[in-house]
This record gives structure tokens, C-alpha cells and sequence, in this order.
């Protein structure tokens, strides 16, 4: 389940009621909306993800008629909180650019690559990074096609043992 502490950690109450059997398996704040948040959660059925506008008081699930692969990560658009990024164990990632309402591929590059984690760079957003079991990809979210739609964006294994340039 899922709990949330107003007093420093000293008690916990439960904020996602129902059918949460099994283990949260990713959690993120929108940061552009602190009153969203997104769980991910493994159940019987497969995999969950439910979102919150309200700071949990009540929930939404928005992973419906999607894989059953267990999700992994969960990164939200610094810059628009309407776009998410979901990782998976099995199927690569999958984005959203209406909170989780639908769902696309985002997997060139990625297919059958487990997804442990996303996150984007803080010094551009455009930049999504993607740890997997075989190392890490970046996605140039600039150049999605068509334009500003973000879903035809090839991620790129880079070499770890060479800097990463830029600003800074």
C-alpha cells in the first residue's frame, strides 16, 4: 500500500484505499503540480497506475488496456506535467500527453529492454534518460515527430566510459 506521513514520520496513514495487494513499484510527484502524484503498483491482474490531483485524497486509475508488464518508473514533464513517461520491466516505456488518460509507445530503441529508471535532465528537459539492464539511453525529446508530439523518439545507448558534455 501506499502511506503518507504529516508529522515527520512519526505516524503513517494510508492514502490509496481498495484493491492495492501488491507492492508499489514506482512513485513520483508531478513537479509542476505538487497535488499530482502517480503510484505504480503490481497486482495479481498485472500492473496498476493510478493518479491523484488532489494530494490523495481520492484516486484515478489510468492504466487501463495496457500491458500487463510491471512498470518500473514513472517520470512527469518538469515542463508540462500533462506528458508522463512510464518505464516497464518487459515492453520498454510508454508516454502519456494527457496525465494518463491514453497511452503510446515509446519504444524505439528500447523494445524488450527492462526500464529501471527515467529521469530527465535538470538543465534541459528535453533530454529523458532511461537506465536499463544494459545501460543507460538518452531521448532527444526535441526532435520527436511530428513536432512537439513527442512519440516517434529513438532513444540512444551512450557510451559511459566518455564525459557527458554541456553546460554547467
Amino acid at each position: 500500500g501506499l502511506y503518507r506521513s504529516s508529522d515527520h514520520g512519526t505516524s503513517w496513514q494510508p492514502i490509496v484505499t481498495g484493491d492495492v495487494s501488491g507492492p508499489v513499484t514506482a512513485i513520483t510527484v508531478d513537479p509542476s503540480n505538487r497535488q499530482r502524484v502517480f503510484v505504480a503498483y503490481s497486482s495479481p491482474t498485472g500492473a496498476q497506475l493510478l493518479r491523484t490531483d488532489n494530494a490523495g485524497a481520492t484516486w484515478t486509475s489510468v492504466w487501463t488496456a495496457m500491458p500487463t508488464t510491471t512498470i518500473t518508473a514513472i517520470a512527469v514533464d518538469p515542463v508540462n506535467g500533462l506528458r508522463v513517461y512510464v518505464g516497464t520491466d518487459t515492453q520498454g516505456a510508454f508516454h502519456s500527453v494527457d496525465a494518463g488518460a491514453s497511452w503510446s509507445a515509446l519504444d524505439q530503441g528500447l523494445t524488450d529492454h527492462r526500464v529501471r529508471g527515467l529521469t530527465f535532465d535538470p538543465r534541459d528537459a528535453t533530454k529523458l534518460y532511461a537506465s536499463t539492464d544494459t545501460g543507460p539511453y538518452l531521448a532527444d525529446l526535441s526532435t520527436g515527430s511530428p513536432a512537439g508530439n513527442r512519440w516517434a523518439i529513438e532513444y540512444y545507448h551512450f557510451d559511459t566510459s566518455q564525459p557527458l558534455t554541456g553546460g554547467g
